[in-house]
């Protein structure tokens, strides 16, 4: 009587627990996740999300003064208006910067992702994302 007691209680358990969620009929409502993400998605493609990280000992503070320089610079010679979005996440001074690319046309778009890549080359504690979006945003 025992046993078959211990083995109703765990499979009520086991059912209750692995219950499906629920589907709506409404088809709006079906296809606004796959909308969001989209929206998403698109909204990514015009993204660069540069991340100054570290691993117990700062920011390399140098990659980010020479990635100011660059957004300064690129800024003036291209006559375009890049900004930097500056999120702080850590206490040793990390932060991404997530930067809007979609006022630059193809060619001023190969060119920053060209100087940023040459910039950032062989660099441990910054990571540069392309078409990424920028999680830390509020």
């Amino acid at each position: 009587m025992y046993n078959f007691l211990c083995f109703g209680l765990i499979a009520a358990f086991i059912f209750t627990a692995c219950k499906s969620t629920p589907t709506s009929n409404n088809p709006t409502e079906n296809n606004k996740s796959s909308i969001e993400t989209q929206t998403a998605d698109s909204k990514a493609d015009s993204n660069v999300v540069i991340s100054f990280f570290s691993k117990g000992g700062g920011i390399d503070t140098e990659a980010r003064e020479k990635t100011d320089e660059l957004l300064t610079n690129f800024n003036l010679k291209n006559q375009t208006n890049l900004v930097a979005e500056q999120y702080r996440w850590g206490r040793e001074g990390e932060v991404d910067y997530c930067i809007n690319l979609s006022a630059l046309k193809a060619a001023n778009l190969t060119l920053f992702k060209q100087e940023l890549n040459t910039l950032l080359a062989n660099r441990e504690r910054v990571r540069a994302e392309f078409n990424a979006v920028c999680s830390r945003r509020k």
